[in-house]
């Protein structure tokens, strides 16, 4: 089974914009959901990457997987408005991913 890491890892050396992924918690997360009476269901996420005027690179995973009524354009200008939306400070929480 691929480490979710691996999955984004995989995006991010595939050159693409955007990808749907499936996540599945780790053992360490399946223990504490089911724990707390909480789903283990693999989750799907749309991933995005894009680039900022400054160069900045940004990877979001996010839950609106229907790209007609949410484009890539129109969410990236939502992001670059509010970099603090999903988080508190995202890039601040940002985790770096190693090649």
């Amino acid at each position: 089974m691929k480490k979710n890491s691996d999955l984004v890892r995989e995006f991010l050396h595939s050159g693409k914009r955007e990808a749907i992924v499936t996540l599945k918690p780790c053992p360490a997360a399946k223990n504490f959901c089911e724990e707390n009476n909480l789903t283990t269901n693999p989750l799907k996420v749309r991933v995005l990457r894009f680039t900022l005027k400054n160069r900045v690179k940004v990877v979001l995973l996010i839950s609106l997987l229907d790209r007609r009524p949410f484009p890539l354009a129109e969410l990236k200008e939502l992001y670059i408005k509010n970099p603090q939306v999903g988080g508190s400070n995202l890039p601040r929480r940002a985790k770096k991913i190693k090649d």
